[in-house]
């Protein structure tokens, strides 16, 4: 889904209200009021006035244009927000997971109603903020990664970059490919993030307009935002190489459907045509590995975005090879990903293929002590163990 491209803060006050802050105005804020008291005990360290990377947020509202972006500061991320009005999930299984997120929302801000009828703007910007503090634990969880082992080992704390991540959502398309253009210099229009070098920060943003349709809006935009977000932090961990693109589309794909299993997101993006009820895709993919109707691992390997033979079986089986690294001991995915972050050592022109092919069977060799023909092997084992059902 995102395209990677290669912003410093110290220890910043909460600011104070501004005019154009107090009830009434866009930027005063119905759930804390405004008030520094309960700004702090609610979690945040900066309120709209402090750096996002060179530029302080003022600035960076000025380049676009002067749009309403509310900005807040957490333990881990820097986040602006300029997210229209949206109906809250209404399924059932939705409604439970939202029930509980608006339930820890209220433990921090008490003024958020145990009801939610409209996730209003700055609603909006609360569970943003709450959703990227949960992503960022879900993925240290996932790998057994301690900040402080980071801060000691590596370049910094935050995955082994110096200062947090940078999140920006905005309404737009045009937009987001504005603030791209603008700051990291390739423009992106859906979704993207980059490695601002000299700040040694990750920035991931995201655009609300191609998920502003329909009666699922929220649920498919968090599972498009914890995807996108999961797959910044694969990059943004130890040494931002070029990783294996079946792998951080395994992963972070996984990530997007535990959200929404009905979002197809990387599907769409190519302009893939996919089959009805497609979303019941572990089906499929047992009926393809028992009849061996699918590209093999190996082959699939050195795939990227822009190749051109993928098609949507070969999505199903990354989504398929994502959920079995899932499943293995977290020590072995640690290994593994920390394999797949050591440098290689080229002689000579060397392909992307090559490179990836390379760096891929050294991380399972060094870590899973598999061959990728092994790999395939032990997976569609796992595959025909688990069966058919959904």
């Amino acid at each position: 889904m995102l395209r990677t491209t290669c912003l410093a803060a110290g220890f910043i006050l909460l600011a104070a209200p501004t005019p154009a802050q107090k009830k009434g105005e866009e930027l005063w804020d119905p759930y804390t009021q405004n008030k520094p008291e309960v700004i702090q005990a609610a979690g945040y360290v900066a309120w709209a006035d402090f750096m996002f990377g060179q530029f302080r947020t003022g600035m960076v509202t000025e380049k676009l244009g002067g749009m309403t972006i509310r900005w807040v500061e957490t333990e881990n991320f820097k986040i602006g927000v300029e997210l229209p009005e949206c109906p809250p999930p209404y399924l059932k299984a939705e409604k439970q997971r939202f029930g509980m997120e608006i339930s820890r929302l209220r433990k921090r801000l008490n003024k958020v109603p145990k009801k939610v009828k409209k996730l209003d703007p700055w609603l909006r910007v609360h569970l943003t903020a709450q959703r990227a503090e949960d992503e960022y634990a879900r993925f240290l969880k996932d790998f057994g990664i301690d900040p402080d082992e980071c801060e000691k080992e590596m370049a910094g704390r935050w995955l082994g970059r110096r200062n947090k991540f940078l999140i920006l959502l905005v309404d737009k398309e045009d937009t987001l490919a504005r603030f791209t253009g603008n700051y990291t210099g390739q423009s992106a229009r859906i979704a993207t993030h980059h490695l601002f070098k000299e700040e040694d920060a990750f920035f991931f943003g995201i655009s609300f307009e191609g998920f502003s349709e329909g009666d699922r809006v929220d649920t498919d935009f968090y599972s498009a935002f914890a995807s996108g977000l999961y797959e910044t932090f694969l990059h943004a961990y130890h040494q931002p190489y070029q990783l294996p693109w079946w792998f951080t589309q395994g992963l972070s794909s996984a990530r997007q459907r535990s959200i929404s299993e009905r979002m197809d997101l990387y599907g769409n993006l190519k302009g893939h045509v996919t089959f009805e009820g497609w979303w019941r895709w572990r089906a499929r993919v047992h009926s393809h590995v028992q009849w061996s109707l699918y590209r093999s691992f190996p082959e699939c390997m050195v795939m990227n975005f822009d190749s051109k033979e993928i098609d949507v079986v070969d999505y199903m089986m990354m989504w398929s090879w994502g959920e079995y690294l899932l499943d293995q001991p977290t020590k072995l995915r640690r290994a593994f990903l920390d394999e797949l972050k050591q440098p290689l050592n080229w002689m000579g022109d060397t392909s992307y293929e090559q490179r990836i092919w390379e760096q891929s069977k050294q991380a399972l060799e060094n870590a899973l002590k598999v061959t990728p023909e092994q790999f395939e092997a032990q997976w569609k084992a796992w595959v025909m163990e688990k069966g058919p059902a959904e």
